[in-house]
């Protein structure tokens, strides 16, 4: 079954960026959250199945793996 939100994550050193999007296109949250495992798993961890596109850079392979591990997370780095 395809995830109905995805969510779009803008990393940077300390703090990333993201928007969540439902299947229309209209945005369901939008925050700004510090690139660490601990602050991506409460905002990541609770959610419902999603899609979530990380931003490739230097964090994006441990953060794919950290949303991995997050059953209710699909990960993909883009």
């Amino acid at each position: 079954m395809k995830p109905k939100l995805t969510t779009g994550l803008d990393v940077s050193d300390r703090y990333s960026t993201y928007v969540t999007l439902a299947s229309g296109d209209e945005a369901e949250a939008e925050g700004r959250v510090r690139t660490t495992p601990a602050a991506l798993r409460t905002v990541f961890g609770g959610t419902q199945r999603q899609r979530v596109v990380v931003e490739a850079g230097p964090h994006s392979p441990w953060i794919s793996r950290l949303l991995d591990e997050l059953t209710s997370a699909e990960a993909s780095a883009a």
